[in-house]
């Protein structure tokens, strides 16, 4: 039980700190386009990221979806920092897009497959301590 609930703090606090990290590297993005629109892109990908994780649920499991989902975000994330000085500022842009896309959707997931991990007794108590130290960790 202790491994576990380890565990799934260090998946929550992961997942936390790349959706805060994506959303704080919009302001350092290109500077051929305003940071106005690569905040509103922020918010385009998290509502669109929303829609698809509903979506998503009705046709497959969280346990499945959250790793496809986070393993994506981790490629793309690590695609878009490694490629940075050779690529335009177009498809830097659309890889942080697709980035935070994937991050969102893993942490809307995310609370619901954790919930279900815990045992019943002390669900609550143990979600709300996951969740409190994943918001320490960014």
């Amino acid at each position: 039980m202790r491994r576990k609930v380890i565990l799934l703090f260090f998946i929550t606090s992961f997942s936390s700190t790349a959706c805060q990290g994506l959303t704080y590297y919009s302001v350092y993005l290109s500077s051929e386009v305003s940071i106005q629109l690569n905040f509103c892109l922020c918010a385009a990908a998290e509502l669109v990221a929303v829609a698809v994780a509903t979506l998503t649920l009705r046709n497959s499991g969280r346990r499945c979806s959250t790793f496809i989902f986070c393993a994506l975000s981790g490629i793309v994330s690590l695609f878009q920092a490694f490629s940075i000085p050779y690529l335009g500022w177009l498809m830097s842009l659309i890889l942080y897009t697709a980035a935070k896309f994937f991050a969102h959707t893993s942490s809307v997931i995310l609370p619901l497959w954790t919930r279900e991990q815990l045992p019943l007794v002390t669900r609550e108590q143990g979600f709300y301590f996951i969740e409190t130290l994943s918001l320490v960790g960014p």
